[in-house]
């Protein structure tokens, strides 16, 4: 995992938890170490043992601190690779163009990333269907990412599953629809 999550993962929990919380976080037999930075790469592992210790301190769990974690780091990833995005883009257009723009330069520029796969395509004039394919299965991220697209663009929709990796399924099936 790049170490910009890691990063935005610290930013997240002190902003929203306090200092103190990411402190105990890291203090916790889960967490591999202390320190994250920016250009590195991390085993997946150590973010799963910071989820694990986040849960474990907040109550809320994997799938729900993903989800708001998702949601927070909207501006800076906007911030960090928003030259890629065009300006003509509304929220769908933006989930259309996220494979092709920012994942195929965030693989070129960092050859050990391993964003998720995001075949996103139009199934109707307010509906994007995204098939989302990852091993580290954290679609909950990406619908968090699209509740933060949502604040960004001023635009409601609503994400419904068809199918779930974290169900047992093979692939997560998103159904993004404009209100």
């Amino acid at each position: 995992m790049h170490g910009i999550i890691f990063d935005q993962l610290h930013e997240f929990t002190t902003q929203t938890y306090g200092r103190e919380a990411w402190t105990a976080m890291v203090a916790r037999p889960e967490a591999a170490r202390s320190t994250y930075f920016v250009g590195e790469e991390y085993p997946d592992e150590e973010l799963e043992g910071l989820l694990s210790a986040a849960s474990t301190l907040t109550g809320r769990s994997r799938d729900e601190l993903l989800e708001d974690f998702g949601h927070f780091i909207v501006p800076g990833l906007l911030d960090l690779y928003g030259v890629l995005v065009d300006p003509k883009w509304d929220l769908l257009g933006f989930l259309e163009g996220i494979e092709e723009t920012i994942h195929r330069v965030v693989r070129l520029r960092h050859p050990g990333a391993r964003p998720p796969r995001l075949e996103a395509t139009r199934t109707g004039p307010d509906q994007v269907t995204i098939v989302y394919t990852s091993q580290r299965k954290m679609c909950f991220l990406a619908k968090g990412i699209i509740r933060g697209l949502e604040e960004h663009y001023s635009e409601s929709v609503s994400v419904s599953d068809t199918s779930c990796m974290n169900k047992g399924d093979d692939i997560c099936i998103m159904i993004v629809e404009r209100l």
